[in-house]
């Protein structure tokens, strides 16, 4: 029969068909369109296949397929069959199509112009509820519905549109259309094809719309997970859908985007997808974090066959991606979806992990007490649930609250720690504090294995495991040491706040750990520790609650007294839950802190101590239990700091200055200072007194396991307490550990305390009626959220009130070539001294920098000086009036400037004031009274003076120097001409000059080397002179490599430990096969012996 109708040609795509195939084929015979063809792909079903569709459309044509290349493959074989037709009629084997749809299609084709037209789906179950009228996609390429889920059709989408996407099912393709583009990409097996040929198409030029009076019903048995996708070969098991939508998303973008669009794109994409692994993990969902990094992988593998159709695709352009950008829906509908998601519905169903609906019976009891206000069970707060009676189903209602508040209050904490932080992560940080300029990863393992080192006069101990502590941590930033600096001074507090909600986690709700965990980070002390640039107050402080569980664990205190592991051979599986594991796990864990902060071994033995004193009130029947696992711990992190042990040993009571120095007395706090933790310029206003006012109420609520708990973390506090009173008073004499790391534990117990107030309040009173103890609980988590009105007050400048200048800002003159071969002397408080220093007297300390400025050696110092004498005496001398010539007395010592600080930070007018640390007050009239001493104008907070007599570390004279001189002596320390003049280390020794002067110590290391002979002898008691012939002279150093040797063994025995507690099963097999094949077998062999028996 003759028509002028263009030729249609439907091709139906089969595999595996089930009992919807017939009624498929049924809807396309019934169409009242004249000049439409059927074709039959079968993927597979072989003749059985053919004689079902014979029976229902005999006049069909049927192609049968030897390999099934899904969807799109079954429609590229059918582009080579078809010939003459004007359009192809793309169908799945699961849809009906409305017998008028076919003409409506083609008609709107040619109305609008459309290379490509969709109709309306709608659920084959009900055809009055929509699925599809057509779909959009966001720059990444996720699907966007024009409809909501179950939305009825009331006709509200029946006007003809332009749609970025026709959904599979049923499509009408212009034939040379198809052609253009080569047909389908067949590697999508399934899900995405549609997606990819339409973005091609657009690129090309073509137009999309959607027919709505076109009806189709859709079963989707493949999107919805029937119809499972084919296992490839060489894999166990078919990829999931979720993982093949990722993987063809990706693939579609890859080819389709523009260079521009495509490298901006693929980064978003990188940090969505970063993103969701993160939470994935979080969330313990492996699949998930599987098949984001399976599309990725998967695109690794194909990226030149995808950059070869990359070409073919740009080759047909013809519309710009700003038009097709425009086309989509802008933002990241995944990244809006998951967090419209996680603030109405919570974090498990944001995650996709929400767990089966409770039945009433399983319903918790309702609270009927005020407590339940702020219980899991968010229901109290309807009031048909005031009661016991209230038996409706409340799980939707609670999830949204409760995870509605607590993101809310965990994203405000977030962003208020960013804001603080704002302007430390990428600017340079001032030389404040311990924040002194670090060297490359190299010239800091330099400092671990070398023999000597400038501090002081010169020292030959080890280097101090900090360094090495530093070097490790600093792998992780591919051995970017100052980046590692950031990432510890700025993610200590983070971690500890994590850390406090691990430590009341099996007696606390999410809530209270939360609470508990922004209570932590609000507490002035961690950003005192920041803005003072105390980097080692900052690790111990992130690391205490860490310290305390595990304290706890081996103590068995309650609720960390379930029984220890069976003991197993070490390094075995399940070794480290043994008694002994754990015993070394703390070990290793202060081993890490005390090399940055060695006074967290005095802290843990005072926590260790008060804990088990308050054990025996509130647990009598164990009060020192696992004391002495304890202290075998400390031990054992003691022999793992050997390198610094021994030389504190060896030093004596001088040896003290490697917990802490000192500060003065009156510009330490007192109690009250203490506990609103004001040791800087942060927790000096009536607020910060809340949160410590706030720790007490589970004292007063709490019951049973959390009473307990509480009491322990009281006696920790207690002590802490009253050991840094005495530190802040100087009660300790020369033993003055460090201020900020004896009260991380006060912080730790307080931000505890504060989370186990909530806690109380939740359960404890769950069973009481109103009464006092609910308003105390109330009052408790009002005065908690209160009491983090400072924290967000000092995160206003971004920079936790840090000043934005150092000292080397304001002394870069110092820096220049006249302190070539000379030391500055720095004296004050050891709070603003730049890096560590040396006790001196009450509020007085002491260091050197050498050439200059201090460095990278000023951090981390040895226990004591070596011939700190020849300094220390001669200060001592001027403060107690003994003499006027200290610039005389330190010539020898090459201390070319003393500089006086007593601030912690320059104090800028304008710019910044420093926090005031003021040192002795008799220290700078003793140094204005000396005449060989010319003060020079300094910035502010500090006062210089210069010693114009100074001897370089290397000098020569004419005139010979005897053993028995001394610095008093005028005739010793004069006529001494610099040889170092652009190098500290060598020089020329000028005609007819004979006497050297080598100013390092220790003595008997160091020797001058020259052009002729020389002979040494001692010089000041602690320096050496030589005879020598004019010409070239260089220091050299005779010291045999045991520091090397010894630092060597200490880094070897951390990650040899650390091994140890990973497990072998966790790296010794993965790294030798042969040992995991060898183990293998003898546990196939252990089995058949049993078998066999």
């Amino acid at each position: 029969m003759d028509t002028r109708a263009p030729a249609v040609v439907a091709v139906v795509v089969t595999t595996d068909p089930g009992e919807w195939l017939e009624a498929t084929l049924a809807s396309l015979v019934a169409q009242d369109y004249e000049a439409l063809s059927l074709l039959v792909i079968v993927n597979s079903g072989g003749d059985q296949v053919a004689h079902r569709i014979n029976s229902v459309a005999p006049s069909a044509f049927v192609a049968h397929r030897e390999h099934d290349d899904g969807f799109a493959g079954g429609i590229n074989a059918a582009l080579e069959m078809v010939e003459g037709a004007a359009f192809l009629l793309l169908c799945h084997d699961d849809v009906v199509v409305a017998p008028d749809a076919v003409h409506l299609l083609v008609e709107e084709s040619f109305r609008s112009n459309a290379a490509i037209v969709t109709p309306k789906y709608v659920i084959a179950e009900n055809a009055s509820i929509l699925l599809h009228v057509g779909q959009s996609i966001d720059r990444f390429g996720t699907i966007i519905e024009r409809v909501q889920p179950g939305e009825f059709d009331q006709g509200q989408h029946d006007l003809v549109r332009d749609v970025f996407v026709a959904p599979g099912g049923v499509t009408l393709v212009r034939e040379d259309l198809l052609r253009l583009l080569g047909g389908f990409d067949d590697s999508f097996e399934t899900l995405g094809e549609d997606l990819d040929f339409c973005w091609k198409a657009q690129i090309a030029g073509a137009r999309i719309v959607c027919a709505p009076q076109a009806v189709v019903s859709h079963l989707e048995r493949r999107a919805s997970g029937e119809r499972t996708p084919q296992t490839p070969e060489g894999l166990e098991e078919a990829p999931t859908l979720q993982r093949l939508r990722r993987r063809n998303d990706l693939r579609t973008l890859l080819v389709c985007w523009g260079r521009f669009e495509r490298s901006l794109t693929v980064v978003m994409l990188l940090v969505l997808d970063l993103g969701e692994t993160v939470v994935a993990v979080l969330g313990r969902d492996s699949s998930r974090a599987v098949d984001i990094r399976e599309s990725w992988r998967e695109w690794w593998r194909q990226r030149k066959e995808i950059r070869k159709m990359r070409k073919q695709i740009q080759a047909l352009r013809t519309t710009s991606d700003r038009v097709i950008r425009k086309n989509q829906t802008r933002g990241a509908t995944r990244l809006r979806s998951f967090l419209s998601t996680l603030l109405h519905h919570g974090y498990d169903a944001a995650r996709g992990a929400i767990p089966p609906e409770e039945t009433e019976d399983e319903l918790p009891p309702t609270s009927s007490g005020f407590g339940g206000a702020f219980s899991d069970d968010e229901g109290f707060d309807e009031l048909d649930d005031l009661g016991h009676r209230g038996r409706r189903n409340r799980r939707g209602r609670r999830r949204l609250s409760s995870a509605r508040s607590m993101v809310a209050l965990a994203l405000a904490a977030i962003i208020v720690y960013i804001i603080g932080s704002r302007n430390l992560i990428g600017t340079r940080l001032p030389m404040v504090g311990q924040l002194v300029p670090l060297p490359s990863w190299a010239s800091l393992w330099h400092v671990v294995f070398a023999s000597w080192q400038p501090t002081g006069l010169g020292n030959g101990a080890p280097g101090h495991p900090g360094f090495s502590a530093l070097g490790l941590f600093s792998v992780l930033t591919l051995g970017h040491v100052s980046a590692a600096e950031r990432i510890l001074l700025l993610g200590a507090i983070p971690l500890g706040a994590w850390g406090v909600s691990r430590l009341i986690q099996p007696v606390a709700s999410t809530r209270a750990r939360l609470l508990a965990a922004v209570a932590f980070g609000g507490l002035s002390l961690g950003s005192n520790a920041i803005s003072s640039g105390h980097l080692t107050g900052v690790v111990a402080l992130g690391a205490m609650p860490f310290v305390i569980r595990r304290i706890f664990r081996l103590c068995r205190v309650t609720p960390f007294d379930e029984p220890f592991g069976p003991t197993v051979p070490i390094a075995s599986r399940g070794w480290r839950q043994s008694r002994q594991g754990n015993v070394v796990s703390l070990a290793l864990l202060l081993t890490v802190i005390a090399a940055f902060a060695p006074a967290v071994l005095v802290v843990v033995i005072v926590v260790t101590v008060g804990s088990s004193l308050a054990g025996v009130i509130v647990s009598p029947q164990r009060p020192f239990a696992g004391v002495g696992r304890v202290f075998g711990s400390i031990v054992l992190a003691v022999l793992l700091l050997a390198p610094l042990t021994i030389p504190t040993l060896i030093s004596g009571f001088s040896g003290f200055s490697i917990f802490g120095v000192a500060g003065g007395p009156w510009s330490n706090p007192g109690i009250g200072g203490l506990l609103r933790f004001a040791v800087g310029p942060n927790g000096g206003g009536a607020l910060a007194w809340l949160l410590p006012v706030a720790a007490l109420v589970p004292l007063i609520l709490a019951r049973q396991r959390r009473l307990e708990l509480s009491g322990h973390l009281v006696g920790a506090g207690i002590f802490a307490l009253g050991f840094a009173l005495f530190v802040s008073r100087g009660g300790w004499g020369a033993f003055a550990p460090d201020l900020i790391v004896v009260l991380a534990p006060l912080a730790v117990v307080i931000a505890a305390l504060v989370g186990l107030g909530l806690a109380a309040f939740e359960d404890d009173l769950a069973h009481l009626g109103f009464g006092w103890r609910q308003i105390v609980g109330v009052l408790g988590v009002a005065v908690a959220l209160l009491g983090l009105l400072p924290a967000i007050g000092s995160a206003g400048n971004g920079r936790w009130k840090m000043p934005t200048q150092g000292y080397s800002d304001s002394l870069t003159f110092l820096n220049g070539p006249a302190s070539t071969g000379h030391r500055i002397l720095w004296l004050g408080d050891p709070r603003a001294i730049p890096g560590g220093s040396w006790p001196l007297q009450a509020g007085v300390a002491w260091s050197t920098s050498t050439n200059g400025l201090p460095g990278s050696s000023n951090l981390f110092l040895p226990p004591s000086a070596t011939a700190s004498g020849a300094i220390t005496r001669a200060i001592h001398q001027a403060l107690n009036g003994e003499t006027a010539h200290l610039g005389r007395l330190l010539a020898p010592a090459g201390v070319s400037a003393i500089v006086v600080v007593s601030t912690i930070a320059p104090t800028l007018p304008g710019v910044q004031t420093g926090v005031s640390v003021p040192p002795s007050p008799s220290l700078l009239p003793a140094l204005d009274r000396q005449s060989d001493l010319v003060q020079i104008p300094g910035g502010g907070g500090a006062t210089i003076y210069e010693n114009p007599g100074a001897i370089t570390q290397l000098a020569s004279r004419r005139a010979p120097l005897s053993s028995s001189a001394t610095a008093s002596s005028l005739a010793a320390v004069t006529g001494w001409t610099a040889i170092t003049q652009t190098s500290p280390m060598s020089g020329t020794i000028p005609s007819p000059q004979r006497t050297a002067f080598i100013g390092n110590a220790p003595a008997s290391e160091w020797g001058v080397a020259t052009t002729g002979t020389s002979s040494t002898r001692s010089a000041f008691g602690w320096a050496q002179s030589a005879s020598v012939t004019p010409g070239k002279a260089s220091l050299t150093l005779n010291a045999l490599p045991l520091n090397a040797l010894a630092g060597l063994a200490m880094v070897l025995a951390w990650i040899g430990i650390a091994l140890v507690l990973l497990g072998r099963h966790r790296w010794l097999d993965w790294w030798w096969p042969a040992h995991r094949r060898r183990r293998t077998r003898q546990v196939r062999t252990d089995i058949s012996e049993e078998e066999r028996l």
